[in-house]
């Protein structure tokens, strides 16, 4: 007898998609879109894995009819395919913060394996005090970073701006990068071995610049949470400006034919950098205004310390610092922010104008403090900014409150205008000639590989079976072909490393010359090269630049 096929409920996602809730006797599973029930080949086999033995088309006939004469009086569930608030509940991928009579799905295939594992603990809240927080006390860009991972959660209650970013800006090896992981242990830590060596935070080529829907995704996956960026001295400075600014937009673009509304987010995020934005301008020949600099705001290294670190506790240098805190990011990640979400989806369900009062007090704190420091000194800062650092501090001391953070509300506050301070005493203008970031295409791309290439897949080791691993998700790939060695970019990957443009494109020409590129019998850099295993034929190869591995011998 054939296993029945049954719809017990309806439900609606953020933006308005109905879906479905089937069972297979009664077996459920994951609710389906309504958009995706057809007598197609991917809806009938989703069918078939959960039990269901659908054969013939007279079968196949029976259950669409039966989901067809459905009726549903009201919504029984909701569905949720992003991060973040659902009314007086909270999502995270593997876990829903507060109760209600409507029960909740995730559904976040569409955000990317990688992205939803990342979000995950180890170790407990009081490991991480003791481990991070510690060493963070006396540093005012680590305690203004851990502050910043807090963020998203009271964006929902805290007055403009609920959106836009920061940049730490200076040297390579001042540890800018490490506070970066500070605020990203907060949430989690990805799981894949290359990504795990950046903590919780993204490559700047998974969000694609401002076209395409990469930046989107990313910026879905991190809605109400704190969004990470991993360093831009090796990316294209057009694309780290018009990234900052879509993601400051807090939308999807309106695509033509559009059949369903856009998905907005709202999170602030965080980047780091050897280059100014003026620099980044010079360099992408774009002009850094008010209004982007009101979007992303610049924090330099402080002026009296070691690199990033004014308080080296005890050890012998601001490496040792680095290196200890990044182990430890690596090691206890995640239970500060569930402990800050269980207080504060309790205290917003049980007074949100209490939490309001609050978070208005806290900003309003700021705000008075930046302005008479300011005054001070004769300077102006832009009110877009100020306001987001204000949230930052609310943020903090919502987490002192909740004893989250070992530190002081005064502590905090001073270290926070510190930062706002220091990126008020900034030169501003065009950058001087030997100021600008005028790296040749060439120099880029062997210092991106030298520095990311730990993080390549090895298709010596392992080769990624067809439909396991999306191509391009990685920085790049590693294999070995006819006996000599080899780096595989994707033409994404090498326009984004090297900027894209006339160089890059003299750049192929020159790395062909050399024998360091293939180019093919139609002249063109991209050849066919196996990345994926389980495929007959050459459907498990895909078009990549290839590059020989001895390419990092060259000085640079």
């Amino acid at each position: 007898m054939r296993k029945r096929v049954t719809v017990v409920g309806e439900g609606p996602d953020e933006i308005g998609n109905r879906y479905l809730l089937l069972t297979v006797d009664g077996k459920g599973f994951p609710p389906i879109p309504v958009a995706d029930i057809s007598d197609s080949g991917s809806f009938i086999a989703k069918l078939k894995q959960n039990g269901a033995n659908i054969f013939t088309s007279k079968s196949r006939n029976e259950v669409l009819r039966d989901i067809e004469s459905y009726k549903a009086e009201k919504p029984s569930f909701r569905v949720v395919t992003r991060v973040g608030w659902v009314g007086l509940r909270y999502a995270l991928p593997d876990k829903i913060f507060g109760t209600g009579k409507t029960p909740i799905h995730t559904i976040f295939d569409n955000l990317g394996r990688a992205i939803v594992e990342k979000y995950r603990v180890k170790g407990s809240l009081t490991a991480w005090q003791s481990k991070i927080a510690a060493l963070c006390t006396g540093n005012s860009r680590l305690m203004f970073a851990a502050s910043l991972g807090l963020t998203g959660p009271i964006l929902r209650y805290a007055e403009e701006p609920k959106l836009g970013g920061f940049q730490l800006v200076g040297p390579g090896e001042t540890g800018k990068t490490t506070a970066a992981m500070v605020a990203g242990s907060l949430w989690g830590c990805h799981k894949d071995s290359g990504r795990r060596e950046i903590g919780f935070a993204e490559h700047w080529h998974t969000t694609g610049g401002e076209s395409g829907g990469k930046i989107e995704i990313t910026a879905l996956a991190h809605n109400d949470t704190v969004l990470i960026l991993d360093e831009t001295k090796l990316t294209s400075a057009k694309t780290v400006l018009d990234a900052a600014f879509a993601l400051a937009e807090g939308a999807e673009k309106e695509r033509l034919n559009a059949s369903e509304p856009a998905r907005s987010w709202r999170f602030y995020f965080l980047t780091t950098s050897n280059h100014t934005l003026d620099e980044l301008g010079e360099a992408a020949r774009m002009t850094v205004d008010d209004a982007r600099r009101g979007r992303l705001v610049e924090i330099p290294l402080p002026e009296q310390g070691d690199g990033i670190y004014e308080d080296l506790h005890g050890l012998h240098d601001g490496r040792a610092l680095t290196d200890r805190l990044k182990a430890r990011c690596r090691t206890y990640f995640g239970a500060p922010s569930r402990e800050y979400l269980r207080r504060l989806v309790t205290e917003a369900r049980a007074d949100k104008d209490r939490l309001k009062k609050f978070l208005r007090a806290e900003r309003k704190t700021y705000l008075a403090a930046i302005e008479k420091s300011s005054k001070q000194q004769g300077l102006k800062p832009l009110n877009r900014a100020s306001g987001r650092f204000a949230t930052v501090f609310a943020a903090g001391s919502l987490a002192i409150r909740y004893g989250i953070f070992p530190w002081s509300r005064q502590i905090l506050l001073r270290a926070i205008l510190a930062c706002q301070m220091d990126g008020l005493t900034m030169p501003i203008g065009k950058p001087k000639p030997e100021q600008a970031p005028a790296v040749s295409a060439r120099r880029k791309l062997i210092e991106w590989l030298q520095e990311h290439r730990h993080e390549f897949m090895n298709l010596d080791k392992k080769a990624p079976r067809l439909g396991k691993h999306e191509f391009g998700s990685v920085p790049g790939y590693s294999a070995t072909f006819k006996n000599k060695k080899w780096f595989y970019l994707t033409a994404d990957q090498f326009r984004e490393i090297t900027g894209g443009g006339e160089s890059a494109e003299q750049l192929k020409k020159d790395l062909a010359d050399d024998k360091l590129l293939v180019k093919a019998s139609n002249d063109r850099y991209v050849v066919q090269r196996p990345v994926f295993s389980g495929a007959a034929g050459n459907k498990g190869f895909r078009s990549v630049h290839a590059l020989k591995v001895v390419i990092l011998k060259e000085q640079c």
